[in-house]
């Protein structure tokens, strides 16, 4: 039987068996909930309505870009120039 992935899943690509990092997982689910959320108050109604569709729009797309900067900050290994000091 196939897990069937809620909007949010599919947007954050949240696969569970690829990862492999806590904190990534975490950052992902809520970011996925986060984006649930917002769909789940979507009315349907709205479709008609210009600024509400392109507020939508552009919220999903902050979400995605917030995720993606919050997956990269945790993957991503800086070394400090002053950690030899």
């Amino acid at each position: 039987m196939e897990n069937i992935k809620t909007f949010g899943d599919r947007l954050v690509e949240l696969n569970i068996d690829s990862l492999n990092n806590e904190s990534v997982l975490k950052a992902n689910k809520l970011f996925a909930e986060l984006i649930n959320i917002v769909e789940s108050t979507r009315e349907s109604a709205s479709s008609r309505d210009y600024v509400k569709n392109q507020l939508y729009s552009h919220t999903i797309g902050e979400i995605l870009n917030a995720q993606s900067n919050v997956i990269r900050y945790i993957t991503t290994e800086i070394t400090s120039p002053y950690s030899h000091v």
